[in-house]
């Protein structure tokens, strides 16, 4: 075989496999319009994504941290990230989103926490939407940081 009509059969190749790909990602017209199949429906529906900056409060200025919720056909998960609470190192933080006590979450010695809940591991997260409150308090109900969870772009 020549040169070149190796370099035809790379091309080829290389074609159909984008072509796959592009077809892949696209989904069928019925995923497309997030209708649900027989099978549980398909993975590329939107669902819901809230997040949102965290400030710290009162004595706690420096702290900051994010809140992630993900809602997707049932299926609903949390996330909780502070950071610069050196202060509160081996203290324990509650948190809340839109009114329920969700966790909660240990501040390690590098003033860092981290609290996830997924209903997939038989964790309860209540149904959340844009403009809930998600805040982090001591024990004491001391309040540390808190923010408010807003419309997010999906992937």
């Amino acid at each position: 075989m020549g040169r070149t009509r190796l370099w035809i059969i790379l091309l080829a190749v290389t074609g159909v496999t984008i072509a796959i790909a592009a077809s892949v990602a696209q989904g069928s017209p019925t995923q497309r319009s997030g209708s649900a199949t027989s099978s549980g429906g398909c993975c590329r529906s939107r669902g819901t994504h809230l997040g949102g900056p965290l400030f710290g409060t009162g004595s706690y200025q420096s702290v900051r941290g994010h809140a992630d919720y993900h809602s997707r056909r049932g299926h609903r998960d949390f996330d909780v990230d502070l950071w610069n609470a050196g202060k509160l190192a081996g203290k324990t933080l509650t948190v809340f989103a839109g009114g329920h006590k969700i966790g909660t979450m240990r501040v390690a010695r590098g003033g860092g926490c981290h609290l996830h809940r997924d209903t997939d591991r038989g964790q309860s997260v209540p149904r959340l939407s844009a403009g809930a409150t998600v805040s982090a308090k001591t024990s004491t109900g001391t309040l540390v940081a808190s923010g408010t969870l807003h419309r997010m772009r999906m992937m």
